[in-house]
């Protein structure tokens, strides 16, 4: 049936993808990628934005 194929697919597509708030942790996390932090940040906010320091959390 052609609607349970198309939904096989989708299902099979979404376990391929990363999540965002896994991938978000992991961003943020290391200090090593402020750039990219800033980047986005820069991106989605549409101003210029410098991390100057990330305070440690648990």
């Amino acid at each position: 049936m052609k609607v349970k194929k198309q939904k096989e697919g989708v299902e099979a597509m979404a376990s391929n993808y990363i999540r965002f708030d896994w991938a978000m942790r992991r961003l943020l996390c290391a200090t090593t990628n402020f750039a990219v932090l800033e980047g986005l940040l820069t991106t989605l906010l549409q101003e210029p934005i410098t991390i100057l320091q990330l305070l440690e959390s648990e």
